[in-house]
């Protein structure tokens, strides 16, 4: 019946292949099930949005910087509000969860390439999908839900140039990255990764000098790009970096570590003993920072923190093993939008709760055992998975970025790897399939590692 249907008109093919098409199918299941997450959630409000929400005094395109938040979501923000300012927060909202929908498209094509079996197409792809502890952000006034779908365009966007590189996704792609730095400033993680990309490229791919040029240069103007804004954030607001957010980070750490005795400058000191006399709470913690980077100004604060690492080198490191060692047993997962009051609401917590578990002790593991497949791939086969290994640095780089610079909310900061961790683990699946199919060999095993780059 399909078949007499498809051969009457052309249009009625291309519809029939259309509806088909793995791609349809997991775009409906998971549309679908996003309908209804997203019914039982509210729109969620947290400390950091405000001043994303009230950037509107600042102009980038007058060199107008804030210190405290890079422009790209602000932007994103003004642009929307742009549509009208009534219904604001709902229009954020909306086009947060259609881009994250969106996303969805660049991560199977991506999978597509990378993967060798068709279950780990779909499964990967349905489970990045429905993954509600990351599509639980795309109804929050942060940064997260769009940082998320801008990872998985960046890895779409390494994935086609691996395939057939050309000279303009080489440049595209690496100023991609300062699209995504100017978004989150944690971000700058990826920019040794990128570098380090292109130099590896350069010494395994001879035939690929031109995109090696222009991609490495595209990579120096990142560079630049970066360190312009950095002045002009020190010319106005007193501060070389991208934001003032680090400071008042590590600042906080060298409070709860008990660091800040190590110092040069006394009279901060004094004034951090003379918080910590008193019980300290969440407002007046707040309250206290800011008043400290008031008094004192930012290049005052951001020296008194480097002078007390380098005096207590042993013991920051002390600190960030501890951090990595506490969250061991705990979930990689975080929620962070509100629940509506409903059954359907609770239930779906519930089992968000039961599924999506996965101690740190799982990534730490991962991690380790993939360092040693590289290596014994690159030794044995004599291939290089450079695919591979770029995963591996976007996420230890993204996770020793939020252990060295936050004191805390560590499953936040970490979301926007989610992507990275779903598709390396469905490498080592999509290998076992294959394993399990008589289908793995030395030739079968060294040619896949070739095709997945």
């Amino acid at each position: 019946m399909l078949k007499g249907f498809a051969s009457k008109r052309k249009w009625q093919e291309r519809f029939i292949k259309i509806i088909s098409a793995d791609l349809c199918w997991i775009l409906i299941v998971c549309g679908i099930f996003r309908i209804i997450y997203y019914s039982t959630l509210l729109t969620t409000l947290h400390s950091d949005s405000s001043s994303y929400l009230n950037y509107y005094n600042r102009d980038i395109f007058r060199g107008q910087i804030d210190s405290f938040r890079t422009p790209v979501y602000p932007y994103f923000i003004k642009l929307i509000s742009l549509f009208g300012k009534d219904n604001l927060l709902r229009n954020i909202v909306s086009i947060q969860c259609i881009i994250s929908f969106l996303s969805l498209i660049s991560f199977f094509y991506t999978a597509k390439s990378v993967f060798a079996t068709r279950r780990a197409i779909l499964f990967s792809s349905l489970v990045f999908g429905v993954m509600m502890p990351v599509i639980n952000f795309d109804t929050s006034i942060i940064t997260e839900s769009f940082a998320v779908s801008a990872i998985v365009l960046l890895i779409s966007l390494i994935t086609s140039y691996l395939q057939k590189p050309k000279i303009w996704k080489a440049v595209f792609f690496s100023l991609f990255v300062f699209f995504l730095i100017m978004l989150r400033p944690s971000a700058i993680a990826l920019l040794p990764v990128l570098i380090f990309f292109w130099i590896i490229r350069f010494r395994i791919c001879k035939n690929e000098r031109k995109e090696f040029f222009f991609g490495l240069t595209a990579s120096c103007v990142v560079v630049i790009l970066i360190f312009c804004y950095a002045a002009l954030n020190n010319k106005q607001n007193g501060y070389f970096g991208l934001s003032t957010v680090t400071t008042k980070n590590q600042l906080d750490i060298l409070i709860n570590s008990n660091m800040y005795k190590n110092g040069s400058d006394p009279e901060i000191s004094e004034m951090i003993e003379a918080y910590l006399s008193e019980p300290e709470t969440e407002a007046r913690r707040l309250l206290f920072l800011q008043k400290i980077k008031n008094d004192y100004g930012k290049k005052r604060i951001s020296d008194f923190i480097t002078v007390n690492i380098l005096n207590s080198p042993g013991r920051y490191l002390k600190r960030i093993c501890g951090r990595v060692i506490y969250l061991g047993q705990r979930n990689i997962f975080t929620n962070y939008s509100n629940h509506k009051k409903t059954m359907l609401a609770e239930r779906l917590n519930k089992i968000e709760m039961l599924i999506f578990y996965l101690p740190f002790n799982f990534l730490y593991f991962l991690l380790g055992y993939s360092l040693v497949s590289i290596v014994k791939c690159r030794n044995k086969l004599k291939v290089f998975p450079l695919f591979e290994l770029l995963i591996w640095l976007m996420i230890i780089m993204q996770f020793a970025v939020a252990i060295i610079g936050a004191p805390g909310e560590y499953q936040r900061l970490i979301v926007p790897t989610i992507p990275c961790l779903v598709i390396f683990v469905f490498i080592y699946i999509d290998k076992y399939w294959l394993l399990i199919s008589k289908q793995y060999s030395a030739d079968k095993a060294k040619a896949w590692a070739q095709s997945s780059f």
